[in-house]
C-alpha cells in the first residue's frame, strides 16, 4: 500500500480505489459550564442536525464529590458520491465547584477515486480535481462553519 502525505492531505492507494483525506480545521474550545455532561449531549444533539452522528465514547465517572465526562463522537455528511466531509469530536470536563469542558474538534474531507485503469478513467478523475473538488471543499468548509457556529451560539448564550 502507498502512502503520500503532504500539508494535510493524505493520498492511500485502497485496493483499486485512491482515499485523499484532507485535513481543513483543527480547534481546541474549552470553557467553564455548571453541567459539563448535558452540555457535551447538547454539542452532539445540535451536531446531529448537520449529518450522521456515530458515538464513539460515552462516559460520566465520578470519584467522590468530582464528576468527569468524555465524550467522542463523528459527525459525517455525504457531499457527493466520491466525497463526504467528517467531523471528530473529543469532549471532556469535569464537574466540581467550577466545571468546564474542553472540546478538540477536527474536520477532514475524504474522497475515493479510482486508480488510473485508462485514459477515460484518468481523464475524468483530473477533471473531478481541478473542477468538482474546489467547489466540494467550499462547501464542506461552509457547512462546517455553520455546525460549529451554531454549537456555540447555543452553548455559550
Amino acid at each position: 500500500m502507498e502512502s503520500y502525505c503532504a500539508k494535510n492531505v493524505e493520498m492511500k492507494l485502497v485496493d483499486i480505489m485512491r482515499e485523499i483525506k484532507d485535513i481543513f480545521l483543527e480547534r481546541d474550545i474549552s470553557f467553564r459550564v455548571k453541567n459539563p455532561y448535558p452540555t457535551a449531549l447538547d454539542v452532539m444533539e445540535i451536531a446531529s442536525h448537520f449529518g450522521k452522528v456515530i458515538e464513539r465514547e460515552n462516559k460520566l465517572m465520578t470519584d467522590g464529590p468530582r464528576k468527569f465526562i468524555r465524550l467522542v463522537f463523528d459527525l459525517e455528511d455525504n457531499i457527493d458520491d466520491r466525497s463526504k466531509v467528517q467531523v471528530f469530536f473529543d469532549i471532556y470536563g469535569e464537574a466540581n465547584e467550577i466545571g468546564w469542558l474542553n472540546m478538540k474538534i477536527y474536520a477532514q474531507i475524504v474522497s475515493h477515486m479510482r486508480t488510473p485503469e485508462n485514459i477515460a478513467t484518468e481523464t475524468f478523475e483530473d477533471f473531478y480535481a481541478t473542477e468538482i473538488y474546489p467547489d466540494i471543499e467550499r462547501t464542506a468548509k461552509e457547512k462546517i462553519r455553520r455546525a460549529i457556529e451554531t454549537i456555540e451560539a447555543k452553548i455559550f448564550s
